[in-house]
């Protein structure tokens, strides 16, 4: 499995939007964050916590948060994104987290509609969202099945 996974990631990172950064690459297109997202947590999960080889999906993910946010906030790459993100930065852990979740967190509860939805005006809709949100919220609680041993 871990085989399989390294070999996967780095494949779709060199034949996707691929940045050379150092010796490593990045994904940098609308979807990165989605995608080192979920590279990262792809990683994790099969016990790769190899700093050269996630370091630079952990650092996207940090440094572009904001931008994500900003500017997808009702799309379904901010729900995939952060579904995926809060799994790799919690299991991450340290001060990167605790920064990140900050914003998270502080993002989806000032999101929240009255009827106690969130938005996804562009792709599944409410319901996904709504789903999405509530399943990031209650990942610092160890519930995602990703934290299960």
């Amino acid at each position: 499995l871990i085989g399989c996974s390294h070999f996967a990631v780095k494949r779709y990172q060199l034949l996707r939007w691929g940045e050379a950064v150092g010796a490593r690459w990045i994904f940098t297109h609308e979807t990165s964050f989605t995608v080192n997202a979920a590279a990262a947590t792809c990683l994790h999960s099969a016990g790769v916590f190899d700093r050269g080889l996630n370091g630079p999906a952990l650092n996207y993910l940090e440094d572009h948060y904001d931008e994500v946010s900003a500017y997808y906030p009702g799309h379904y790459f901010y729900w995939y994104g952060n579904y995926y993100a809060v799994q790799a930065l919690q299991m991450e852990g340290g001060k990167r987290w605790d920064r990140y979740w900050a914003k998270l967190s502080r993002d989806l509860v000032r999101r929240q509609r009255l009827d106690g939805s969130w938005e996804n005006s562009v792709g599944p809709g409410d319901h996904f969202s709504t789903a999405m949100a509530c399943l990031i919220l209650r990942a610092p609680l160890g519930y995602l099945p990703v934290f299960r041993h």
